[in-house]
């Protein structure tokens, strides 16, 4: 029997998607609980049609995802701290320290773990860090210290 997922159901799918159960499951379970729906002509042209859409959607975000890689590649973000006189960092910079003053030039709200360092940052010098805006998308930011 072929049905539609309305909720995320775990070893079977994730809503929206289309599955072949047999009936003694899809009647005990999936339908008691509104976990799916049967699939008729009708729904199916709908499901279609809403997959055309999220796609689109997707398409969409990538194509803004890869605009903004290329704005984060050309930015370099400068600090200046205070310094030992070895050069050493009184506060480490950290992620969020990068979001925040990142957020500032792009002018929009990043999500936290969009942002990895390899370490925190300790020491006066230049740096990179990785921007992770979408699963296929990231960004490689250039990020400054300097003595204040």
């Amino acid at each position: 029997m072929q049905i539609v997922l309305t909720k995320d159901v775990p070893n079977l799918g994730q809503k929206g998607e289309v599955k072949m159960v047999k009936p003694g499951y899809f009647r005990n379970f999936l339908a008691p609980r509104a976990k799916a729906l049967r699939v008729t002509p009708k729904l199916m042209k709908q499901i279609l049609e809403n997959q055309k859409q999220r796609e689109k959607r997707r398409d969409d975000l990538m194509a803004k995802a890869e605009d903004f890689a290329k704005k984060i590649e050309k930015m370099t973000i400068t600090f200046k701290q205070k310094t030992t006189t070895k050069g050493k960092l009184y506060a480490s910079i950290t992620e969020k320290n990068i979001q925040t003053e990142l957020e500032k030039h792009l002018g929009f709200d990043l999500d936290k773990g969009m942002i990895h360092l390899e370490d925190h940052i300790k020491e006066v010098g230049e740096y990179v860090a990785t921007v992770k805006l979408t699963e296929a998308v990231s960004a490689k930011l250039k990020v400054m210290v300097e003595k204040e």
